[in-house]
C-alpha cells in the first residue's frame, strides 16, 4: 500500500508504506488481516496489526470477498 506521503528511490521507484495480508478459511468460514507497516518489527508485535478485512478494502479499493456469499461476507467483515 502507498500512503499520500512515501518514499521514492533510484529512477521513480516507489516504496510501499504498508503490507497488507487477507487469510481466509473457506471451512471455518473465518477471516483475518493485517496491515503492517514498512519498516523491521518482531513477530510478538504481529498481533497489534491485525485489521478486520474491511478496513484493508476501504484502503485498498480491493474486493477480497467477491466469491463469498454476502451473509457470510457481512460476518467476516464483522470480525477482529
Amino acid at each position: 500500500m502507498f500512503e499520500r506521503e512515501h518514499t521514492v528511490i533510484g529512477n521513480g521507484v516507489h516504496l510501499p508504506t504498508h503490507f497488507y495480508k487477507v487469510v481466509y478459511d473457506p471451512f471455518g468460514q473465518d477471516a483475518i488481516a493485517f496491515l503492517v507497516p514498512h519498516k523491521p518489527i518482531s513477530r510478538g508485535k504481529l498481533p497489534i496489526f491485525i485489521v478486520n478485512v474491511d478496513k484493508v478494502e476501504q484502503l485498498t479499493g480491493l474486493d477480497f470477498n467477491n466469491l463469498v456469499d454476502y451473509a457470510v461476507e457481512d460476518d467476516i467483515k464483522e470480525m477482529w
